[in-house]
Parts: structure tokens; sequence; C-alpha cells
């Protein structure tokens, strides 16, 4: 019973405290939304099978999924809800992966002197059944 409520408890705080678990998506489920943060981001970094892949918020591939390489990946299947939502039309098993987010440089705070922020969980395992 003791672990029980142990497990109950970690469970809420790991929810409270906006831990990002694992988050699943059924195969062919449309307008599936991915919420990587409430503010605005520079960039949405994916690690799929067959690579890792950026969806940049400005500049020459704006709008688009570009491999490490700069090779331009289909994307009419995806689009974003401001101010940094990923919508994905269909969802296919080529979605699953680990998504993150690059912030903006103007987000960045720059602690005082003498103070180290250990930096917080990110990202999202998005699972296709």
């Amino acid at each position: 019973m003791k672990l029980l409520i142990l497990i109950a408890a970690v469970v809420l705080l790991a929810a409270a405290y906006g831990y990002p678990g694992p988050m699943m998506a059924k195969e062919g489920a449309t307008n599936f939304e991915l919420q990587l943060d409430i503010r605005p981001v520079k960039s949405i970094i994916r690690t799929v099978k067959t690579g890792k892949q950026i969806w940049n918020f400005s500049g020459p591939n704006k709008g688009q999924w570009v491999d490490e390489k700069g090779k331009k990946i289909e994307s009419s299947n995806y689009s974003i809800k401001s101010p940094a939502t990923l919508v994905i039309k269909k969802v296919t098993k080529a979605d699953a992966g680990i998504y993150d987010y690059e912030e903006r440089p103007e987000d960045i705070m720059t602690p005082p002197p003498g103070v180290h922020v250990d930096p917080g969980m990110r990202g999202y395992k998005l699972d296709v059944l």
C-alpha cells in the first residue's frame, strides 16, 4: 500500500512540474498537436528513424523539415500553430521519434556570476501505435 502511495505521489509531482513524458498517437490520427513550448522558439528539432531533422521559423528553409545536410524533406503533412505547436495533419509511423526545440537567443537568460542553473528536461518522445 505504501508503495502505491509513493508511486502515485511521484507521478503527481512529475505531472505538476511538467515532465515531458512520452506521448502516443494512433497511426492515421488527424490534426495531432504536439505543443513543445508556450513561447516562440527558433526551431523544432526531431530525431526520427531517418535521422535528425530541423523545422526553422526563419531563414531560407522556413516552414519545412530539413535534414542535417540541408536537404529539404517533404513537409506538406505538417503545420505550425503559434507559438510552438507542431500539427501533424495525418500521423504515420515515420513521425515516431524525439521532438525538441531550440530557444531563440534573446530568450536565453545569462545567470549572474557564481550562479549555476541546471537545465530542465525538455523534448517529447512520440510513439505511433
